[in-house]
């Protein structure tokens, strides 16, 4: 009768120490998968914001030759209208407003691009936050879980 006590104690110490070092195991592969997840982020992050400044750099430098070349062009238009009719100042005009228009919108294009690929960032992180809580809630459920079989296996033995 005492040894089969104890044999049953044995039984109950070894299982719970096994369930222990699975529980660690879980933990450590929760931790190391954490860790992918973020550094994942992390270098895709670091990645967008590159890929973006290299980008705005781009076309900023775009931008700049755009205005350089308009620039060139209205001094050279200027000099014509001075020595044309008041109808080629009205062309002249006409030009200037032309592109002041045509570099409005390319301005604006630019700035809803980039206002698109912040909010594609900002949907990337928060899917991911979804995935690491629905993971903690599943650990957590299958903690529950197993403690209620503990319960239920030293209830019954």
């Amino acid at each position: 009768m005492i040894a089969a006590e104890e044999r049953r104690k044995t039984l109950e110490a070894t299982k719970l120490n096994e369930l222990k070092a699975k529980m660690s195991r879980i933990e450590e592969a929760a931790k190391k998968r954490d860790e992918k997840t973020q550094e994942f982020i992390n270098a895709t992050k670091s990645a967008l914001d590159q890929k973006m400044k290299i980008h705005t750099e781009k076309h900023e430098e775009f931008l700049g030759d755009l205005i350089s070349k308009v620039k060139d062009h209205l001094e050279i238009v200027d000099k014509h209208r001075q020595s044309t009719t008041e109808s080629g100042d009205k062309m002249t005009e006409e030009v200037r407003n032309s592109l002041e228009e045509r570099l409005r919108t390319a301005s604006e294009q630019r700035e809803e691009h980039l206002r698109k690929q912040l909010e594609r960032l900002k949907e990337h992180e928060k899917r991911c936050e979804m995935a690491r809580q629905k993971r903690e809630q599943l650990l957590l459920e299958g903690n529950q879980q197993d403690m209620e079989k503990k319960t239920v296996t030293a209830s019954s033995g």
